[in-house]
């Protein structure tokens, strides 16, 4: 039972095999009906087809994670699929990854689950597949099954009818509350089969890779109740469309999460940013532009201001950081203008900002932050007077829990110590780095 762990804490096993031979199974049948929550693929169940003694893996199961994928490389076998199926299942989250073969395998499990007595509660789908016939399967499933979740990673092959007739079928689920498109960066989906399509009951979107699709397919999402937006879109070869997606999402008044992450130059404006405060109830915003618009004091308190319940904040350019020809100005923030985040966002636990180590008030803070914070300030030199910019810093923020300056090659500067040394002396406590990771997609904590 080596490889099976058992996590105590929300009493379910998570069972992956590499041995199935090596089982001792009379002993694992033991343990089986613990089993909850399982993750299998086509693979696993065909190499213990002949070794399982019992009529179900788990015959209490209730979660099952199911991965079916062929790429080519060896003959496929399709897989036993009801000892994974026992009447206890509620949860069916459906991962597709390869070719026509597996058309068959998806109706096959689709009629096995609209055929129980006892039908599924929940059912999600992630798939990066190529072929019609697994298109027109993976939809099947959707009409006739409870959808929460559909992901799609659509291939460069892929047709714009096919996008169109899985996303009209997410459309008329009424369960469905999490959708996640990932568009290849050469297609020039724009949404031709959804006009006057509108998705009202999402909670999650996440929409990645060509800009024209992301940006083709937002205005589609008409959902009061929207609480997380992940928008990523980007081509080197449109940069100069009109598009502004910023303006679409501050339809969203109860998005609570927004990671925006636009690669058009020149067209995001103060304007864009300013209509995110109709969002006044975001928690958590990451904003990466490709060309940042420079904040004055005013406009970043008019942000803090309108978000009260924000928690984290990221305001970057990674572009402007990872291609020096396009620009080589990132505006900066002086430290005095932070203030406003003290005042207006009592519960700020994680700063991100390009920030202006040479110009440094000489008057103290207004404000102090009360609540321990994360501060990461990206900027192009550690300053010239370290020992009053750890002042500063701890004046401002002196529950710090965590302190980083990164340069604008993303590269944690060496010579940060004397600040970090400053500000432990005068907190009398030790100051961590944080775990920030940075990277071309995207600032990740």
């Amino acid at each position: 039972m080596a490889n099976v762990r058992l996590n105590l804490p929300a009493s379910q096993f998570y069972a992956v095999w590499r041995h199935p031979k090596a089982f001792d199974w009379g002993r694992f049948t033991t343990y089986a009906s613990f089993v909850l929550s399982a993750k299998v693929d086509n693979v696993l169940l065909n190499r213990i087809n002949d070794d399982i003694p019992t009529l179900y893996l788990f015959p209490r199961l209730r979660s099952l994670t199911l991965i079916l994928q062929d790429w080519g490389e060896t003959p496929f076998t399709s897989p036993r699929l009801d000892i994974v199926f026992p009447p206890t299942l509620e949860n069916l989250n459906l991962r597709v990854n390869g070719g026509e073969v597996l058309a068959d395998v998806v109706l096959s499990l689709c009629d096995a689950m609209t055929s129980r007595q006892q039908p599924l509660k929940d059912f999600s789908v992630e798939t990066t597949i190529v072929g019609d016939d697994v298109y027109a399967a993976i939809i099947r499933c959707i009409k006739k099954l409870p959808l929460r979740k559909f992901a799609l990673e659509s291939a460069e092959e892929t047709d714009d009818d096919w996008i169109d007739a899985l996303l009209l079928a997410c459309r008329d689920a009424e369960g469905l509350i999490d959708l996640s498109i990932d568009f290849t960066e050469n297609s020039n989906y724009r949404a031709p089969g959804l006009s006057g399509t509108r998705f009202n009951h999402l909670q999650k979107l996440s929409l990645d890779g060509n800009i024209i699709g992301c940006a083709a397919f937002l205005p589609l999402v008409t959902s009061p109740s929207l609480q997380e937006l992940k928008f990523m879109g980007c081509n080197p070869e449109i940069w100069e469309a009109p598009l502004r997606p910023l303006q679409d999402i501050k339809r969203f008044g109860q998005l609570r999460t927004l990671f925006a992450c636009v690669g058009i130059p020149n067209n995001v404006s103060w304007d864009d940013i300013e209509s995110l405060t109709a969002c006044s109830a975001l928690e958590f915003v990451q904003l990466e532009l490709l060309v940042q618009p420079q904040l004055t004091p005013l406009q970043l308190s008019a942000l803090a201001e309108a978000w009260p319940n924000l928690q984290s904040f990221t305001y970057v350019s990674p572009w402007n950081i990872f291609n020096h020809n396009i620009g080589s100005h990132v505006p900066s923030s002086f430290l005095n203008d932070l203030q406003c985040f003290s005042k207006y966002c009592p519960m700020l636990s994680s700063l991100t900002v390009v920030i202006d180590t040479e110009t440094l008030a000489p008057e103290p803070p207004e404000h102090i932050h009360s609540n321990p914070v994360c501060l990461t300030f990206l900027c192009s030199t550690i300053g010239s007077e370290p020992q009053l910019l750890a002042r500063r810093i701890a004046s401002m923020w002196p529950k710090l829990r965590s302190f980083d300056m990164v340069d604008h090659n993303l590269l944690k500067f060496r010579g940060v110590s004397p600040i970090r040394q400053a500000l432990e002396a005068i907190l009398d406590r030790e100051i961590p780095s944080g775990r920030t990771s940075l990277t071309p997609r995207g600032i990740y904590f």
